[in-house]
């Protein structure tokens, strides 16, 4: 065995004599300095322009930096990265497509809000209401009329959960007799728009499995129920309204309906 082997030390000076071994050092050193002059490149720019630095890279995540490209050192933090954002909306957006809620993706928001306060609505405030909830550790139960903006608020919620926690919140707003109670229970996020649009002692029968199942699990707290019947109405089916009233936010949008 060499000398060189027996002794690390002796090993370690050889290789940082070699050519080899110089040649990767110094390029270390000059990715270095290059990614420090493309994150200081970042840093300007967006001061300059609002925190957007979108279009310093043109949506490539690569910054010149004296003729090379660099990749954006932004590119590590998710949250901050133009590129990332941009793709996570649009996934979002995608989402809600696929659940059928095509109707509310982010460029409509807009327009859905100016028909709303014309119509002397003030839209959900849904990022309040998902703080809300998480704070009180409880769902949230949208009671109101058709057309004041209640499918709106949970596309929003939904969008929010999926863009910002890369959550896939179910929704439901059909028929739940064909539905296993314990597929919707396993749901981290269960939304549940028309809630009891059918009247038949079935669906009463089958909501309450459902809900008091989700309330064993502790999951009220990740529900969201939107309905267009009255609080008289709701009052009639005392068993899981027992249930709802202790373990939802619940937001009462016939006062607003009736400004």
């Amino acid at each position: 065995m060499s000398g060189s082997l027996k002794n690390p030390e002796v090993a370690m000076q050889r290789i940082g004599e070699s050519d080899e071994f110089e040649k990767v050092i110094n390029q270390l050193e000059i990715t270095s300095q290059r990614l420090q002059i493309a994150a200081e490149k970042v840093r300007n720019y967006r001061q300059r322009h609002g925190g957007d630095c979108l279009d310093l890279c043109g949506g490539s995540g690569m910054i010149d930096v004296d003729g090379v490209r660099v990749r954006c050192p932004l590119r590590t933090f998710p949250d901050k990265c133009p590129i990332v954002l941009r793709e996570q909306r649009r996934l979002a957006d995608e989402y809600l497509r696929e659940i059928g809620l095509g109707a509310f993706t982010t460029p409509k928001w807009p327009l859905i809000e100016k028909k709303l306060i014309q119509k002397r609505i003030t839209p959900i405030d849904t990022a309040a209401l998902l703080e809300q909830m998480r704070q009180e550790e409880k769902g949230a139960f949208l009671i109101g009329p058709t057309g004041i903006g209640k499918t709106f608020a949970m596309a929003k919620m939904i969008w929010s959960l999926r863009y910002e926690l890369a959550q896939f919140p179910f929704y439901i707003s059909s028929s739940i007799r064909d539905m296993s109670v314990p597929y919707l229970v396993k749901k981290d996020w269960l939304f549940w728009d028309e809630f009891g649009y059918i009247t038949a002692d079935w669906y009463w029968e089958k909501a309450l499995e459902i809900v008091a199942a989700r309330y064993a699990e502790g999951k009220l707290a990740q529900t969201v129920i939107a309905t267009n019947l009255t609080p008289k109405q709701l009052k009639e089916h005392y068993a899981i309204m027992r249930k709802l009233a202790d373990s939802m936010v619940v937001v009462n949008l016939y006062r607003e309906s009736s400004k």
